[in-house]
Parts: C-alpha cells; sequence; structure tokens
C-alpha cells in the first residue's frame, strides 16, 4: 500500500506528525508495536502526572490543618492509586485512536524496518510480514530507560520508570538512582506516600542536575525537610540483591568514602537510550552517534526522504520537543515556511513539590558560553534604577562597572559616548519588529493563506446562493468565496513587506551634535549608516528628532490591522455560513458546545478568533495614531505605549491558530448548499434579463418584477410557466430553460 508520509511510531513526535501531515491533505499511516501514544502516554509524562496528583492530594490531606480544615484517618491506598494511573492511560490510549480515525490516518500495528526504495515491512504480532511505501518517512520510535553497565535491571528488584508505576506493593525503603526529572518525580511520589527514599546522583550538583545549582539548592533542602535523602556526587559501586533486602553499595567522589544503603527495590533512573537498534538505519546508512540519528534543523537525516524526531535525536527528550519537531518536520515536507526550532528556548518542567519550571541558559551554561553574566545582575541593575529612575542610565552604571572590573577603565565613559536611550530603543524595538513580522507572524499567516486557498481549489466548483443585503443573490462558487479571502490578504502581504524597517541614531536630538564636538573630522553619519544598516539589518532614519518619527512603524501597523480586518470579515462570514449548515463541524468526543445544550456544536474558533482580532487591531490602532506624534522634539508617552507593542502580536497569533483549528474543523453539508439553491429559483431572473436584453426582448426587468417582486414560491415549474409564455424563438427559450440557480455561476 502506497501513501504520502509514514511515521514509524506513535509518540507525542509521531502521531501529532501524523495528525498535521493529515490536516495538510497527505494521505498517512502510522506504525506502531505496541500502544498508541508511546511511552509518553501509556508508561511516561501521562501516567506519572495521574501519580502525582494521587500523591499531592494526600499531601494537601496531611496539612489540611493549615488551611484550617480537621481532616482524620486518610490513608493512601497504593492499589487504587496505580489503578487510577493505569485507567489515564487507558483513556489517553482510547483517545489518540480516536484521533487517528478522525483523521483518516491508517493504525497499522507491528514492529517497521525501513527498507530502500521508501519502503518500511512490518512484522505483525503473529510474524506475518507486509510491506508499505510512501516517498517520506518518520523515524519517532522514541527511547527506553537507559541501563548502566553496573545495574542489571531485572524488572523484580532492579526496576526502570515502566515498572515504578505499576509495582504489586507499595516498598517500604527505595534507592533511586538518578536525580533528574525521572528520579526526582518518582521520589516525590513514593515519599508522599510512606515510602523512605534515598536519591542517588553521580553529578556533584544533586537533584535535578541540568536545573541552575540554586534550584538544585533549594530542592535538596525542600526534600530533606519531606524525609528525602539526597546522596550528590556518589556514584553505585554494586548492588546485592541475594538476601532479603537490596544493599546498594555507593562511593562519594569527593573523598572515596563508601557506605551501604538497604532497601527493598532500587529505582534506575538514569535517563533514557534511543531506540534506533533494528529498524534498518545501518542498511540505508542513516547516519548515527552512540545510537542518536544525525540530522539538520528540519529533521532531515543524510538519506532523502529519511526524517527522525524525538528521543531519537540528541535533543531534550520531552514530549513537547518531540511533538514540535514533528510539526516542523511535516510542514516543512508540505513545504511550508518553517523556522527551525531554538532549543535554547525549550522550556523544562519536573512535576514534584515544588514544581520547578526553566527555560533558557542556566547560570553556569551562559558562562560556558562566554556571557560573563551572574543571577545576581539584573537585581543589581533595579537597585541602580531604583537610585536612578532611569532604567538605561541604570544599565550604563552597570557596565561601566564591569569596565573597571575588566581593567578597561581608560574606555568607561565610551560606554555613554554621544548616547541616547532612544538610540536603544528606536533600533532594538524596529529589530525585534521585524524579526516578529518575518520569523513568527508571516509564516503562520501564510500557513493558513495555504490552507484557506487550498480548500478554494477543492471547492472550486461548488455552487451556493449568493447573499447581498443578507438576502438570495445571483449565485456564486464556495471555492470563489474563500479565492475572495485569498486574494485580499495576497494584496496586504505584499503591501506589508514593502514597509521598511526606520530606525535612529543620531544622539540627543538627532544631530549627532556631541560625536561632531569630540570628533569634528570623523564621518558620523556614515558610521552610523553602516551600524543600523550592516549591523542590524535596518534602513537610518536621517532627519528626527530626540525620538525616530515612527511614521514607518505607524505604516506597519495599520496594514496589520487591515490583514485583521479581512481576517475578522471571514470570521464573520463563517460564522454565518455555519449557522445556515453550509458547514457542519467536526465533532470530538469529549468537547461540549454549550453548558446548557448538549446538542450545539458552537463555532468557538472563529468567535476566539475575532475577539482577539478586535482587540489587537484597537491596540494596532492605538500605536499607530499615537507613536507619530510628539511633544516638540521628544516627551515619554511613545516609550510607555511601546511597552504594548508584543500585546496585539500575541492576540493576533491565538487568532490565527484558532482558524487554522476552525478551518480543520469545517466539514461541507453540500446537501444543504443545493438544498438552498433549489429553493430560491428566482435569483436566475439576472441571467434570464441578460439573454433577453441580447434578444432586443422589450422591458425585460420590468417583466421579471411583476413576476417576481414579493412572492416566495417561485419554483422551477412557475419559472418555466412564465418562460414558455414569453413571445421569443424556441431556441431562445430553450437556452432560459437550461438555466438553473446550480449553473449560472459564472466564470
Amino acid at each position: 500500500m502506497n501513501f504520502d508520509l509514514i511515521v514509524l511510531g506513535s509518540g507525542p513526535g509521531g502521531y501529532v506528525a501524523a495528525i498535521r501531515a493529515a490536516q495538510l491533505k497527505m494521505k498517512v499511516a502510522i506504525i506502531e508495536r505496541e500502544s498508541l501514544g508511546g511511552i509518553c502516554l501509556n508508561w511516561g509524562c501521562i501516567p506519572t502526572k495521574a501519580l502525582l496528583k494521587s500523591a499531592q492530594v494526600f499531601e494537601y490531606l496531611q496539612h489540611a490543618s493549615d488551611y484550617g480544615i480537621s481532616v482524620k484517618g486518610g490513608s493512601a491506598d497504593f492499589d487504587a492509586i496505580v489503578k487510577r494511573s493505569r485507567g489515564v492511560a487507558d483513556g489517553m490510549n482510547k483517545g489518540i485512536a480516536y484521533l487517528m480515525k478522525k483523521n483518516n490516518i491508517t493504525v497499522i500495528m507491528g514492529t517497521g524496518k525501513l527498507e530502500k526504495g521508501g519502503k518500511v515491512a512490518v512484522t505483525d504480532a503473529a510474524g506475518a510480514v507486509a510491506s508499505y511505501t510512501a516517498p517520506h518517512i518518520i523515524v519517532a520510535t522514541g527511547g527506553r530507560a537507559k541501563e548502566l553497565p553496573n545495574i542489571k535491571i531485572d524488572g523484580k528488584k532492579v526496576i526502570e520508570y515502566r515498572k515504578a508505576m505499576s509495582l504489586e506493593t507499595q516498598p517500604k525503603r527505595m534507592v533511586i538512582v538518578g536525580a533528574g526529572a525521572i528520579g526526582v518525580e518518582f521520589g516525590y511520589f513514593y515519599n508522599s506516600i510512606g515510602t523512605e527514599v534515598t536519591i542517588v546522583e553521580y553529578m556533584d550538583q544533586g537533584l535535578v542536575p541540568r536545573e541552575d545549582a540554586d534550584i538544585s539548592k533549594e530542592l535538596t533542602k525542600v526534600f530533606a525537610k519531606k524525609g528525602i535523602k539526597t546522596l550528590a556526587g556518589t556514584g553505585v559501586e554494586t548492588i546485592d540483591t541475594s538476601g532479603k533486602t537490596i544493599k546498594v553499595n555507593v562511593k562519594a567522589k569527593k573523598d572515596g568514602a563508601t557506605s551501604t544503603i538497604e532497601c527493598d527495590v532500587v529505582l534506575s533512573a538514569a535517563g533514557v537510550t534511543p531506540n534506533t537498534e533494528n529498524i534498518g538505519l545501518e542498511e540505508l546508512g542513516v547516519t548515527t552517534d552512540r545510537g542518536y540519528i544525525k540530522v539538520d534543523e528540519y529533521c532531515r537525516t543524510n538519506v532523502p526522504g529519511i526524517y527522525a524526531i524525538g528521543d531519537v535525536l540528541p535533543t531534550p527528550a520531552l514530549a513537547h520537543v518531540a511533538s514540535a519537531e514533528g510539526i516542523l518536520c511535516v510542514e516543512h515536507i508540505a513545504g511550508l515556511h518553517v523556522t527551525p526550532i531554538n532549543y535554547n528556548n525549550i522550556p523544562g518542567c519536573t512535576y514534584c513539590s515544588p514544581e520547578v519550571a526553566s527555560v533558557g541558559y542556566t547560570e553556569q551554561a551562559a558562562k560556558d558560553a562566554g556571557y560573563d553574566i551572574l543571577v545576581t545582575d539584573a537585581e543589581y541593575i533595579k537597585s541602580i534604577e531604583r537610585t536612578t529612575n532611569h532604567d538605561i542610565k541604570a544599565v550604563e552604571y552597570f557596565l561601566k562597572e564591569r569596565f573597571d572590573r575588566l581593567g578597561l577603565h581608560d574606555y568607561r565613559e565610551f560606554v555613554h559616548f554621544g548616547l541616547t536611550s532612544q538610540d536603544i530603543n528606536n533600533t532594538a524595538i524596529p529589530l525585534l519588529l521585524k524579526n516578529a513580522v518575518e520569523d513568527t507572524y508571516l509564516p503562520l499567516l501564510q500557513q493558513f493563506r495555504k490552507q484557506l486557498y487550498d480548500m478554494s481549489q477543492e471547492w472550486a466548483h461548488i455552487p451556493m446562493l449568493a447573499r447581498t443585503h443578507g438576502q438570495p443573490a445571483s449565485p456564486t462558487r464556495l471555492g470563489k468565496e474563500l479565492r475572495v479571502f485569498v486574494e485580499r490578504l495576497d494584496v496586504q502581504m505584499a503591501m506589508l513587506k514593502t514597509i521598511p524597517y526606520k530606525a535612529k541614531f543620531g544622539g540627543a536630538t538627532g544631530n549627532l551634535n556631541a560625536h561632531f564636538a569630540a570628533y569634528p573630522d570623523y564621518n558620523w553619519h556614515l558610521f552610523a549608516d553602516d551600524f543600523v544598516r550592516d549591523g542590524l539589518g535596518l534602513e537610518r532614519s536621517h532627519h528626527t528628532t530626540q525620538i525616530e518619527h515612527y511614521d514607518c512603524l505607524a505604516a506597519l501597523f495599520h496594514n496589520l490591522s487591515r490583514i485583521n480586518t479581512i481576517l475578522i470579515d471571514f470570521c464573520r462570514d463563517m460564522w454565518q455560513y455555519i449557522s445556515i449548515e453550509y458547514f457542519r463541524q467536526k465533532t470530538v468526543a469529549s468537547e461540549v458546545g454549550s453548558s446548557a445544550m448538549p446538542h450545539k456544536v458552537n463555532p468557538i474558533e472563529y468567535e476566539n478568533a475575532e475577539g482577539n482580532l478586535g482587540v489587537a487591531n484597537a491596540i494596532f490602532a492605538h500605536l499607530a495614531e499615537k507613536l507619530p506624534i510628539s511633544r516638540l522634539q521628544r516627551d515619554l508617552t511613545d516609550s510607555t505605549v511601546l511597552r504594548n507593542v508584543g500585546v496585539p502580536f500575541a492576540h493576533t497569533l491565538v487568532a490565527l491558530k484558532s482558524l487554522q483549528k476552525g478551518l480543520n474543523k469545517l466539514q461541507l453539508n453540500e446537501g444543504k448548499l443545493s438544498e438552498d439553491l433549489e429553493d430560491n429559483w428566482m435569483v436566475i431572473a439576472e441571467g434570464i434579463q441578460a439573454i433577453l436584453r441580447r434578444e432586443n426582448f422589450p422591458q425585460p426587468y420590468e417583466a421579471l418584477k411583476e413576476f417576481t417582486r414579493g412572492k416566495t414560491d417561485i419554483g422551477r415549474e412557475s419559472l418555466h410557466a412564465f418562460i414558455h409564455q414569453l413571445p421569443i424563438d424556441d431556441e431562445v427559450k430553450e437556452e432560459l430553460l437550461a438555466l438553473t440557480p446550480h449553473n449560472f455561476v459564472g466564470q
């Protein structure tokens, strides 16, 4: 069987990639050897969160008196907690199966292996082998628990995370090897329900070693208060499982001191390793490194047509990372504009108490990357600002102190050579806007535009009753009506791309006064032009006051507002079409349409989009009207409103995503469109008039007005009777009789 895309693995990377591909009109198959949803939904993210929720509730009950609530006799039922967790996982599995069916994705159960020629051989549970082909194949086989050389997992006394969430009995004592997210979350869970927990971590930092050191330090304190013992900078030497209790022999890296911990079970939580063996990678020549597949920024391997996402890559082993990679990969395959993932901007979370979350560099990682910073720098700058009451001046004083520390005292005053805060603001803000428009806004708008264009092509010849003044009018075609919005967007996007991003760089009042006073023979205008153009990729405004005149920003905001107005118009039209049943909406079993009326399937995506676009336009309009106006050379009102420049973009992006979701839910109700046309035969009156005028028939409009005006019961028979009684040639009558509301649609 042939497909456009085959996805090997149905975890949060694989199933999300498959759904996005189906939305982009690809014929998709997904291959899964175990359970839909992969490790995350069945044995990872989701069921562990169910366990952790039980732990959290139990912890609340234990401290209920802190909130003035008296609770007596509460205890944790381990079997019931595990059962609930497995039930949640089963429900998620069924949910993924529903999504596959809803999106017409073929699910193939079995073990897949890549073969040459775009083929995948799948062996099912009975040993039968079937072959499938596709020009594009995504490897999303995920990962499994990493097994350390000196820690043999036997599934009974030494276990990995899958067994840890389905133990038959609750252990009294547990040793967890590894203090990453897996180890910390299980440590918190088991400790909360009464298990004595010791966490052993080889890294010196201890708990959550990938987080900032301050976070590890604080979490260790909290865990100690809960009774969780943490051994940082400690390695496991041997594990003796021969006796009634397990003996874990550990050794401290710092001084070599050894000790033995007795427990009932050992959880190996040393991370994950990729599932890349025996799936045909070597035979195809796909490049790997220590088991991980090597890909480019679009998730392409070195073999054309083979892609990889998720835990088989050396990127963060997180569900949302896999999903983001899946979407990026599929959209690139489909020819959409995509922006490569900045992995330093990926948030990470550890669900314990307190919960841990972070994004970006840790302090140490920033230093390793060459940044000379301290986490206290921001606090120090704010303390300076409280004295100066000026944010930019506070940064200046901070930088001067840094120059002194670096032995650059002779150059410290050049930190503020001819500088005004607006030379920073009026270069940084247009640069920020340029990046936001080009890297985020336009790609998303173009995705929506393509989606709309594809639908207009699919429905290009579907006849539809038009409405002018809210009343039936000469018929049109559904595809053409959608194409109207495509063309309007194209025109505005083309205009948007012509608007320059202008920056001001000219000193206090725009004349480079201080620069020429100090160095009168230097060409400061050329310097400023080169810096703005070559250094920032912007255009310099040559004649300004202390601030940039913002006329180009106003043009940008007006243009964005016009695009939003087009989208609002689209929202309202689609809302109307849904309300008159030209479209049905795909239903999702778990969703409700109304809190009181369960039969409803509300067009909420279009309502949500319209509301967000309206808020965005209100702010865009204010920015466009306010910014070009200054009092003489400068006041601070522009600085105040510019702090909100990201808000309308956020509302617009939310709206665009709602519209994409809304389009994906549409189901054409062709029967209703046909029924409306059949009920409105009078709408071909314009065509009858045109033919009669061609034949020099006297007063055709008046004749049709007398026949149709105010009447609601005109149908095929009555209209044909009217035509038959007209004193015209039979050939012309046949031409008129051939007209119907279904074919009177122009070209």
